[in-house]
């Protein structure tokens, strides 16, 4: 299936909103590395960041959402604050890697409802 051109074909709404992230990975050289980044949009399926370190396409990640910025209408026992997600794309920008990674499983339960479903089929942007 061809993309439409200015469509949207996401399954979730992307949030613009940036809050600080702590991502882990494992590099080139198969060391342990970790950054301080900062979300630049999110969704259930996935999320934007802003990172001084470059990662490779297909490497794993861990995210972790410290927990004042975690939303306080989710219930503690049903809140998510460790992550697991795929590196989909790396976009070199001056000092800043922007990657766009996906949630391996989407989110689900009451933190996907904060980004509901699309239902209305693409979305022109």
């Amino acid at each position: 299936m061809e993309k439409e051109p200015g469509c949207e074909r996401r399954r979730w709404y992307r949030l613009p909103i940036c809050f600080p992230v702590f991502v882990r990975w494992i590099d080139e050289r198969q060391r342990k590395s970790e950054e301080l980044a900062t979300t630049v949009n999110i969704s259930a399926g996935g999320v934007l960041l802003a990172m001084y370190h470059g990662v490779q396409v297909g490497n794993g990640l861990s995210i972790q959402i410290p927990n004042a910025a975690i939303a306080s209408e989710i219930p503690h026992s049903d809140s998510v604050n460790h992550l697991s997600a795929e590196v989909l794309r790396v976009e070199n920008r001056d000092k800043v890697h922007v990657i766009a990674a996906k949630f391996m499983p989407p989110l689900a339960g009451s933190a996907a409802q904060l980004f509901g479903a699309r239902s209305d089929g693409p979305v022109p942007v």
